[in-house]
C-alpha cells in the first residue's frame, strides 16, 4: 500500500487534521507500506486546485515518479524500482518528509 498526503492535507467535509490522515498507515498489517508526505501541501494539491505558496509542479512530477516505481515494484516484482523507492523514501531532504513502514515497525519517527 503506498499512502501519499500533505502536512496540511485537514478535512473539507469532514474535520480530520493531517496527522489523523495516517492513521490508516500506522495500523495496516501488510508486510510493506510505504507513506510519502509532502511538506506544506494540503488537500487541494492533489485535484490541481493549489492554494498554498508551495511548487505544484514539482509535486506533481514526485508523484508520478514515485507512483511509477511503486507500480513497477509491485506489478513487476522489479527489485531495481523496489531499492530506489526504498532509498529515496528513506532519504530526508528539506521540502519533504519521507518514511516507509515495514512489518508494523516505522523506521523514521512518525512525529
Amino acid at each position: 500500500m503506498f499512502h501519499i498526503t500533505g502536512t496540511e492535507d485537514v478535512g473539507i467535509i469532514k474535520p480530520i487534521l493531517p496527522k489523523e490522515r495516517l492513521i490508516g498507515f500506522q495500523k495496516m498489517n501488510k508486510n510493506e507500506n510505504y507513506k510519502l508526505v509532502f511538506k506544506g501541501a494540503s488537500h487541494f494539491i492533489f485535484s490541481g486546485r493549489n492554494q498554498m505558496p508551495i511548487d505544484e509542479k514539482l509535486i506533481y512530477k514526485d508523484i508520478k515518479i514515485f507512483t511509477l516505481a511503486f507500480w513497477d515494484m509491485t506489478l513487476r516484482d522489479n527489485q531495481k524500482a523496489k531499492k530506489w523507492l526504498f532509498d529515496m523514501l528513506m532519504e530526508k531532504r528539506d521540502e519533504y518528509e519521507y518514511g516507509i513502514r515495514v512489518k508494523g515497525k516505522s523506521l523514521i519517527d512518525e512525529r
